[in-house]
């Protein structure tokens, strides 16, 4: 399992492979925050920006496995408090989204 961090943010990935992987999709994505948020609508609203940042920059981790099989599985974890929490997330989920592009790519480069 990889780890990439960025502020309140960790994104931990793998790469599934295909025997494994439960769904023929490309990318599958989970979230999670942390008890910081001290109300489920605050835990909520959070998840829904996740959500959306991911879908808006997938692109990237979805082209990369287009023509290869497995599954990118990425967990992506919230660890701040509330305070600045949905700037953070719209502030660093992109850049560790493509830092994760980055380092997949580098190691299917590697790896070939």
């Amino acid at each position: 399992m990889q780890v990439a961090r960025a502020g309140a943010l960790v994104v931990r990935y793998r790469i599934v492979p295909a025997a494994e992987a439960d769904t023929p999709s490309p990318l599958q994505v989970g979230f999670a925050t942390g008890r910081h948020l001290r109300t489920k609508p605050a835990r909520n609203r959070i998840k829904r920006v996740m959500r959306e940042v991911v879908r808006a920059h997938q692109h990237d981790l979805v082209d990369l496995f287009a023509d290869r099989p497995g599954t990118l599985t990425l967990m992506v974890l919230y660890r701040g408090g509330r305070p600045g929490a949905e700037d953070a997330v719209l502030r660093d989920l992109p850049r560790l989204l493509d830092q994760v592009a980055h380092e997949v790519s580098s190691e299917s480069r590697a790896g070939a």
